[in-house]
Parts: C-alpha cells; sequence; structure tokens
C-alpha cells in the first residue's frame, strides 16, 4: 500500500448527491476530525476520499487464491 496522502481541494464545488452511506463510527470520528481541520462538508471530504483511493486500493478475489495453489 502507498503512503501518498489523500489531497483534499476546497475550491472545487458540486451540489450533486447520489446516495447515502452509513460510516462505522471509526470511520465517522475520521472524517470529522478531518471536516474540523479542513472546514470542507463531510460530503466532499468522503467523496474525495473515495475517488482518490480508487488508484491505491487492491482487489482481491477468491479465484486469485486458487492460481496461487
Amino acid at each position: 500500500m502507498s503512503n501518498n496522502p489523500i489531497v483534499l481541494k476546497s475550491n472545487r464545488l458540486s451540489d450533486e448527491c447520489i446516495g447515502t452511506v452509513r460510516l462505522t463510527p471509526e470511520a465517522e470520528k475520521v472524517v470529522r476530525r478531518l471536516r474540523a481541520k479542513t472546514g470542507l462538508p463531510i460530503r466532499r471530504i468522503v467523496s474525495e476520499i473515495i475517488v482518490q483511493a480508487e488508484n491505491l486500493i487492491d482487489i482481491e478475489n477468491d479465484e486469485d487464491d486458487d492460481d496461487e495453489e
């Protein structure tokens, strides 16, 4: 996994909202800390994290385990 920070840009605005996601209590604490530090809306913080983190995520399938045997 990369140690690159996720960048939050505060000059981009968007009012579009597609859906709702329920966060775990731990994730909510992280998002609230980021909101306190940045002053950005929670929706923007979470959206930016998801978009920027996509390329940092490795997907492991059950099929991958079969190839190693």
